[in-house]
Order: structure tokens, then C-alpha cells, then sequence
């Protein structure tokens, strides 16, 4: 999600294990969330500085949600892990199966 609001650093302030860092380059933030998912317990948020809009333009990975502040250049990544996506995943099927068998 791309956000043009000012509130998105005052939230993320708040969070005591939030990863702070410049990223000026796609390949610096993509070897932060390298290292990070490593670690990572069930979600993890990563928060870079001086970052470029042509730099947010691309996909980092499918289980990273992004917000990007255009006025303050942050991006901020939110980082789940695999269990994480694998209920996602579940979920998802299990409501589909649902809604078909009530022919919706």
C-alpha cells in the first residue's frame, strides 16, 4: 500500500524491535529482509530512510506488505513468516470451499 500520510513514522516508532536503516537502493533493502527473515517470529517490521520512489515501484516478495510516506521517503516492510502465509493460504481455501458449497 502506497500512503501520502504523515502518521505512518509515529506508529512504527512505538514498536520496540522495528529494524531502522537508510535505503537508498533495492539491493540494500533486499539484504536487510535477507537477514531479517531469518529471525523473524511472526512479523517483523523494517524501516528505511532516503528511499527513492523508483525504488518502492518494484516487488520485493509476495509475504511483504509495504507502506511508502512520498513526503518523508520511509518505507516501511512488514515481514511474515512462512507459517504465516501457509494459514493465509488455508484460509483462503477453506472460505472458497464455503462459499462454493453454498453456491455463492
Amino acid at each position: 500500500m502506497l500512503d501520502n500520510s504523515g502518521t505512518d513514522l509515529e506508529c512504527f516508532e512505538a514498536l520496540p524491535d522495528t529494524f531502522k536503516a537508510d535505503g537508498p537502493t533495492a539491493k540494500v533493502i533486499r539484504t536487510r529482509m535477507a537477514q531479517h527473515l531469518k529471525t523473524i517470529q511472526v512479523v517483523k517490521y523494517l524501516r528505511f530512510t532516503s528511499v527513492p520512489p523508483s525504488v518502492v515501484e518494484r516487488d520485493f516478495s509476495k509475504s511483504t506488505r509495504m507502506m511508502y510516506n512520498y513526503e518523508t521517503r520511509s518505507l516501511i516492510l512488514k515481514l511474515v513468516d512462512g507459517a504465516h502465509e501457509v494459514m493465509k493460504a488455508t484460509m483462503q481455501m477453506a472460505l472458497s470451499l464455503a462459499l462454493y458449497n453454498m453456491g455463492l
